[in-house]
Formats: structure tokens, sequence, C-alpha cells
């Protein structure tokens, strides 16, 4: 449990954003497997076992899952580009307010994605 102790001892914006990208990494992995091989099912057992899986993701909870993959996505998008800033272009004083920018953007974005999707 190095990785839940060095979040505890760490409290700082960096650290945060780190573990955040980790975990989003993580979780994306996961949901692109799943997508795949969703999606290949309609080669599989062909269209009407796919449209039948794909009706069921047509209510509330889909639409949240929906928003949770979104939030996850610009979460890991923004946190990277804050990484590729630090790092390639000697930001690295700046971390405090690329964090920052890096939450506003995920925040507006959201709410963006919200609006759109409910």
């Amino acid at each position: 449990m190095g990785f839940i102790r060095d979040l505890d001892l760490n409290r700082h914006p960096g650290q945060y954003a780190f573990s955040l990208h980790r975990v989003t990494g993580v979780a994306l992995t996961i949901y692109l497997l799943l997508h795949i091989t969703l999606h290949s099912t309609a080669l599989l057992f062909g269209p009407d076992v796919y449209d039948r899986v794909l009706s069921t993701l047509e209510n509330p909870l889909g639409r949240l899952l929906e928003l949770l993959t979104i939030l996850a996505v610009v979460i890991h998008m923004s946190n990277g580009i804050r990484l590729l800033l630090i790092d390639f272009f000697d930001m690295a004083r700046g971390h405090r307010r690329l964090a920052f920018g890096a939450v506003s953007f995920t925040v507006i974005f959201m709410g963006y994605a919200v609006w759109v999707i409910l």
C-alpha cells in the first residue's frame, strides 16, 4: 500500500494530480478493453445481440457511466498536458497554477458535457 501511504505523506497538488492521472489511466485502460469487447459482439453474434446490449445502456445509469467516462478522459488529458508543460517547457515552478488550470478546464468541460448529455 505504498501508493496510498505516499498520497497521505505528500499532501500537495502535484501528488494528487499524479495519483488521479494514474487512477484514470488504469480506469480508461479497463474501459477500452470492455468497449472493444462490447463492440466486437456485433461481429461475433450479429446485430440483434449488439442492439440489445446497447439498448440496456439507454437509461439514467448508462448516462451516468458515460459522464464518468468523459470525466476520466478529461482529467487524464488535462493532467497529461500539465505534465508535458512541466517536463518539456520547464514550467515546474508554476505547477500549482498549472494544476489549478487543469482542474478549472475539467470543471468547465464537464459542465458543458452534463448540459449536452442530460
